[in-house]
């Protein structure tokens, strides 16, 4: 597809496309995978531009890209302070490691993600990633080193 694509709010998503032209995500988000649940690779050709509202969805239920965990790859990526939402699919959070390195976003990349706390970001189920941003041409999005405390734990020291 090619022109231009504008979404304040809902999903942009698809599998095995690719997207051409100029895609303003301003409220809503980008979702590689063609459902939810469903991993998957979103490939762009043209220009995404995000917003400091705008989310990028990215669903992980193993360590094969495209096949186990979503991919959005190609074109310019303006990330602009956007979101990044980690869901895990297929039972994986009871399997993933802080051994396990997910690269979900690869392009030329400019900007930085603004939901990050300490370079890390938060999963669904309340684990962190390591996030780590490359801009500029081959650049991309690495997850890395899984950590995860259960909720309401109490650690004593004696």
């Amino acid at each position: 597809t090619g022109g231009m694509v504008q979404t304040a709010t809902g999903a942009l998503s698809g599998n095995g496309g690719t997207l051409g032209g100029t895609l303003t995500i301003s409220g809503g988000k980008i979702a590689p995978g063609a459902n939810t649940g469903e991993a998957g690779a979103l490939t762009l050709s043209g220009t995404v531009n995000m917003s400091s509202a705008a989310r990028m969805a990215i669903e992980l239920g193993g360590t094969t890209a495209t096949n186990e965990y979503d991919l959005l790859k190609g074109g310019t990526i303006n990330l602009n302070d956007c979101g990044l939402d980690v869901t895990f699919i297929n039972g994986f959070r009871n399997s993933v490691s802080n051994a396990n390195t997910f690269t979900v976003i690869r392009g030329t990349l400019s900007g930085s993600l603004g939901n990050l706390t300490a370079g890390r970001v938060t999963a669904d189920n309340g684990g962190t990633f390591q996030a780590s941003v490359t801009t500029g041409a081959g650049g991309s999005v690495v997850l890395s080193d899984y950590q995860y405390r259960a909720r309401g734990t109490v650690v004593i020291i004696q």
